[in-house]
């Protein structure tokens, strides 16, 4: 294990106040005898890497889902959920403070978020007053690496790290305070860490790993339930394995059939895989004086390591959309935009999906603050305007805008203003080749909390310019009225939803742009909708447009509910 230990940064939540401001601090945590995360172990962590790309630019992994994950947990403990800006803002004043630990490829921050219950009570029914959000870490830190053939696990068959009902899919303190039990076991008798099982003998986890193994040239993971934690990493050697053509099987694992298995010579490798480790070969399990070792092969697990180590440190494409690049306030510089490329911009505006003329507008308006240089010439907007209020970007107009623009690679971050962007984001009107971020972060007057805007304003695109699912996901899940759809369809491609009252429309009219330059040639775009039984619609329409942005779906209703758009899809 390696690592030094480089100080906090710390956000204090308060009941009747909310969130506060993120401030760095020294290591130590002013805790009374009487508080509850001490008593009841009221406390959700993180774990996530931060790499370093080049000089002054460092990449965070899959931040997205570990705030996500970060909000499930607490809600799991009944902990208040750090809205992404407070976690966001935290995330990055920790990291900037230190980014100097970073010099040089291969290099990272292991960062530990960690949300705290800090009401001072006794009572176990009192509630939740107090709480704080703290970010911690290590430079170069890893867990459980191994230099030799692989790691050796103790089969754990008493203890039970994780029950059916419990906080197994929850990164709660509690969890891994009952793992240190089993890991003590597993040292007494040589073994490096303990494979947990469930009540019903199947392979759930290691102590802080999840669990592979290569049976027959398929790679079987335990399924992912409410024993298993839905590690980020695992999933992202899920992924990884799947695009190399490997077959990925979830399911249910017996360890009675794992280790007749292994007897067998089916196996031929396992691994473990987690942020502070990464991807970890096993050479083999032990139970009681039995050894299972696997056929001798970490092929796969080698492979799976380099690919996303590459990934990781930005040493390769990240087709995935998996690297927040995180900004920095000590760099300056000028953002130019020239007419090169047409780009149609939208917003959607609760969700944080912005487009390039946001990016833009972001640019004219910290010009006109004098924040940096101005912006040039050859921006067209229309008639669109756009407002930048309060975490919330509002299109108050409808017509198309129209923004052309390129980025040069350059950063800006002056204050607490940062835009970012990449080289070539756009080589024709359906080709991405790159990435573009803004990072927008001020306090607000009144309250003196963080605002931001920071999201992915284009992700990577395939050759036929439908844009990943990555980019849509979250923007479509809730401009869906029907609030059981769990993800929108999977062929659902670019949409914008405009209010129809603030387009004057009447008769529960929904209208959605499909964006032209990502459709194919030939596509055939059409709308998917569905009838709740519990509404009555006496009049029903659906009609399609062309206007400068493309096609217009229009909607109308007459009756006592509204349709439930499913989305739009392209067939091809």
């Amino acid at each position: 294990m390696t690592g030094d230990s480089i100080g906090t940064a710390q956000v204090r939540w308060e009941v009747a106040r909310g969130w506060g401001i993120a401030e760095l601090t020294t290591d130590e945590l002013d805790v009374r005898a009487q508080t509850s995360f001490v008593h009841y172990g009221q406390a959700v962590f993180e774990g996530l890497r931060v790499y370093f790309h080049d000089v002054g630019e460092v990449g965070a992994f899959r931040l997205y889902d570990h705030h996500r994950r970060l909000c499930a947990s607490a809600r799991r403990m009944a902990l208040p959920e750090p809205p992404w800006e407070v976690f966001f803002a935290a995330v990055c004043l920790f990291v900037d403070a230190h980014r100097a630990a970073l010099t040089k490829s291969g290099d990272s921050l292991y960062l530990r978020p960690v949300l705290l219950a800090t009401t001072e009570t006794l009572g176990i029914t009192a509630p939740i007053t107090d709480a704080v959000l703290v970010v911690t870490g290590l430079v170069n830190f890893n867990h459980m690496g191994t230099d030799g053939d692989g790691l050796t696990i103790h089969v754990e068959r008493e203890l039970r790290r994780a029950w059916p009902g419990g906080g197994g899919t929850a990164k709660c303190a509690g969890n891994y305070g009952l793992a240190r039990s089993g890991q003590a076991r597993a040292q007494v008798v040589g073994c490096d860490d303990a494979l947990w099982l469930s009540p019903s003998g199947t392979v759930t986890e290691l102590s802080s790993m999840n669990f592979f193994a290569v049976r027959d040239g398929q790679l079987v993971v335990p399924e992912a339930d409410d024993l298993v934690l839905s590690g980020i990493t695992r999933d992202s050697v899920i992924t990884l394995a799947e695009d190399l053509g490997i077959s990925v099987v979830n399911k249910e694992l017996p360890i009675e059939e794992l280790l007749a298995d292994l007897t067998e010579g089916r196996v031929s490798e396992m691994f473990a895989t987690g942020t502070a480790s990464g991807v970890v070969p096993i050479a083999a399990l032990c139970d009681g004086d039995d050894a299972y070792p696997a056929a001798g092969s970490t092929a796969l697990a080698k492979q799976l390591a380099g690919l996303l180590t590459e990934i990781q440190a930005g040493r390769a494409a990240d087709t995935y959309g998996w690297i927040t690049l995180l900004p920095n306030s000590a760099l300056t510089g000028t953002v130019e935009f020239r007419a090169d490329y047409t780009v149609y911009g939208y917003a959607h505006s609760p969700y944080q999906y912005l487009r390039p003329s946001v990016l833009v507008r972001l640019a004219q308006q910290a010009a006109a603050d004098g924040l940096i240089a101005a912006t040039g010439t050859g921006l067209d907007h229309g008639s669109r305007s756009w407002v930048v209020r309060r975490n919330v970007v509002r299109n108050w107009r409808t017509t198309p805008c129209v923004t052309h623009v390129t980025a040069v690679r350059t950063i800006v971050g002056i204050g607490s203003c940062w835009l970012e962007s990449l080289t070539e984001f756009f080589a024709d009107g359906r080709k991405l080749d790159g990435t573009v971020r803004a990072f927008w972060v001020q306090l607000d007057a009144e309250t003196q909390r963080p605002l931001s805007l920071p999201d992915v304003l284009v992700q990577r695109c395939a050759t036929t310019g439908i844009p990943t699912e990555l980019m849509w996901r979250s923007a479509l899940k809730r401009l869906f009225k029907d609030a059981s759809l769990e993800s929108p369809p999977q062929r659902t491609v670019g949409l914008r939803h405009a209010d129809f009252d603030a387009l004057g429309h009447v008769n529960n009219a929904i209208y959605f742009d499909f964006i032209d330059h990502l459709s194919g040639e030939g596509d055939e775009i059409v709308m998917e909708y569905e009838l709740p039984t519990d509404i009555n619609v006496t009049e029903l329409t659906v009609s399609s447009t062309e206007s400068a942005s493309g096609l217009v779906f229009a909607m109308s209703s007459i009756g006592n509910g509204r349709p439930h758009v499913r989305g739009l899809v392209r067939r091809g």
